[in-house]
């Protein structure tokens, strides 16, 4: 993917999420930090995916040595209950207001049930960095996942942690729940 692209790409992808959470009930979390700063997090929580299209692959570092971007996104409903069927997955939209204008580098921690991943073997926990861009004192952010692979496909509690400044600005936790069946005629 040409480089000159990717941000606009972002870009494209993190509007629908800001009018997500702007326009939906937002849960919100207020943190403030001993020199009296106050950071803002705005979050509606995990919204149900769903995927089609033709997958790209490219390389990068993630839990699985790769992203994957799928032609087309269906953002169905916030729900606490993601089921993990094949070409679901979630989206955490968040919005960050009270940051100064500028880069900002904010910590990931991900915790989920045991699944194996390619690279890393089994595993129940993954963290890294992320870095947003702050205008007007607003960074919209966004997290995603999508149950691809079968080995991922594991029922059970995600707990996703967003830190700034080495306090807590946002925590969700849901189930990761299996489809349903289809029903017979």
């Amino acid at each position: 993917m040409n480089h000159r692209l990717r941000p606009w790409l972002r870009l494209c992808l993190l509007l629908p999420c800001a009018l997500l959470v702007s326009c939906a009930q937002p849960l919100e979390r207020r943190t403030t930090f001993a020199d009296g700063f106050t950071i803002i997090t705005k979050t509606v929580g995990p919204v149900q995916t769903r995927h089609e299209g033709k997958p790209e692959f490219f390389n990068r570092e993630t839990i699985g040595g790769r992203t994957v971007i799928y032609e087309k996104n269906i953002l169905l409903e916030p729900t606490r209950r993601v089921t993990c069927g094949p070409q679901d997955g979630f989206l955490i939209p968040v919005v960050i207001y009270g940051l100064p204008d500028g880069k900002h580098s904010l910590k990931l921690e991900v915790e989920h049930p045991p699944f194996t991943t390619l690279h890393k073997g089994s595993a129940t926990y993954f963290s890294r960095q992320e870095t947003i861009e702050s205008f007007n004192a607003k960074a919209p952010w966004s997290y995603g996942w999508i149950f691809n692979d079968p080995k991922e496909r594991v029922p059970g509690r995600w707990t996703l942690r967003l830190s700034y400044r080495n306090a807590l600005i946002l925590e969700e936790t849901f189930e990761v729940i299996p489809p349903a069946a289809p029903s017979t005629p």
